[in-house]
């Protein structure tokens, strides 16, 4: 039996005219402004499947304000996503895949792991202390920046991982 992956940069790059003038498109579209625009919200908004943007544009349209984050696997529909709506933001990935998104954080969590120890270890020798908090605040003032919401929660996290116990 021979395997079949759907190439969805060839399908994007084929159809997305037609995928424009689909009307289950617009239906669709029609469906999540009217659910947006009862529940009053609409200041953060993640398209999942954002294909070549036009739902990300319909929502940039109606909540000018909004932060609209496209997620889509294909490398072809997150560019012309990108140039439907410059204002928001695009990423490719297979969200199929998230066990190696796991795999790519415990490595990057390790590897700040080391690089902490090190730098600690430098701090001492230099006759300082082990843990510069001013920095620590400072890191974790950018990822709640960054993050929102918990963000300050996981720079703690993160930070107490990396440094141990102060």
């Amino acid at each position: 039996m021979q395997s079949h992956q759907d190439d969805w940069d060839r399908h994007w790059a084929d159809f997305a005219q037609a995928n424009d003038s689909n009307p289950a498109q617009a239906y669709r579209q029609k469906l999540v402004l009217d659910l947006l625009r009862e529940s009053g919200r609409g200041e953060r908004i993640l398209d999942i499947g954002s294909g070549t943007g036009a739902l990300a544009a319909e929502l940039h349209r109606f909540f000018p304000r909004a932060e609209i984050v496209g997620i889509e696997l294909s490398r072809e529909g997150v560019e012309r996503s990108r140039i439907t709506v410059p204002s928001a933001t695009f990423v490719q990935r297979d969200l199929l895949r998230a066990d190696d998104i796991d795999s790519r954080l415990m490595q990057l969590l390790s590897e700040r792991r080391v690089v902490s120890k090190q730098v600690q270890q430098l701090r001492v020798q230099d006759g300082g202390s082990r843990v510069e908090h001013s920095r620590e605040n400072a890191i974790i003032r950018r990822w709640a920046d960054t993050l929102g919401d918990g963000g300050a929660e996981l720079a703690l996290a993160v930070l107490a991982h990396c440094r141990g116990r102060v």
